[in-house]
């Protein structure tokens, strides 16, 4: 299930009253008792990982472009999840057929609504975690019916993608922890793999080169080290397909 990506509100739609600027790091705006994060990356948080990771692993050279206008965008979003809601209506009794634990399974049927409504809602931060909160719970889903490492590819795919949200958020404790568990799984997710030993060198120093960039604190180096570890993920996932 592809991350949905969506550009980033206007300034003039983002500004608080007081005319304090909205392109400010960190700068919130409350509305009828409601928090979003002013996004600071230029058109979206996640648009260059996330074109890495199509371009990767669609393998024929071809630059992803995303539509321009805004309407449009939610308009193929609210698509996309109307499909989604009626493959999971399939996919949920082979589920269940096959033991997955309820858990898992409720877990992923929760991500889907809460994407749902923040689509509703057109809450654009809100939906690129729910989303990516889809993915994760997606990986918990997978081994009946994926060989590893599919599923450990998975997941580190939603973490990566967790590290551009808490970063955009200034949450560099969450952004951490997750880029911690990334590098312990290293080796889970290259082992199988011909060449193994070389892919996971190569995952390894590109997050390498994530965690300077998170030690410096720098969004816009950030998003540029992250895109480059995105790529080494679907590599190793279309090496698998």
């Amino acid at each position: 299930i592809p991350l949905v990506e969506a550009e980033s509100p206007k300034p003039e739609e983002t500004a608080e009253k007081g005319g304090e600027e909205a392109g400010q790091k960190g700068e919130t705006e409350k509305e009828g008792g409601s928090s979003n994060v002013v996004l600071t990356f230029e058109k979206t948080i996640l648009g260059e990982t996330i074109k890495r990771e199509l371009e990767t692993e669609a393998g024929n050279g071809k630059e992803s472009k995303m539509p321009d206008d805004t309407e449009q965008i939610w308009d193929n979003i609210k698509m996309t999840v109307t499909k989604l809601h009626g493959q999971w209506n399939d996919l949920e009794p082979m589920l269940v057929e096959k033991k997955v634990f309820p858990e898992a399974i409720s877990n992923f049927e929760e991500a889907l609504d809460s994407l749902t409504i923040s689509i509703t809602e057109h809450d654009y931060f809100g939906t690129l975690t729910a989303a990516n909160e889809l993915t994760g719970r997606l990986s918990k889903i997978m081994p009946p019916f994926a060989d590893n490492p599919l599923p450990v590819a998975t997941d580190l795919k939603y973490h990566l993608r967790k590290i551009l949200l808490d970063v955009a958020s200034a949450d560099y404790n969450g952004a951490q922890e997750s880029l911690n568990y990334m590098k312990e799984q290293n080796h889970t997710v290259t082992g199988s793999l011909q060449e193994g030993e070389k892919k996971a060198e190569a995952l390894r120093t590109s997050l390498d080169n994530l965690q300077d960039a998170l030690n410096e604190r720098n969004p816009g180096l950030i998003n540029i080290k992250a895109a480059i570890v995105m790529e080494e993920l679907a590599g190793i996932i279309k090496d698998q397909q």
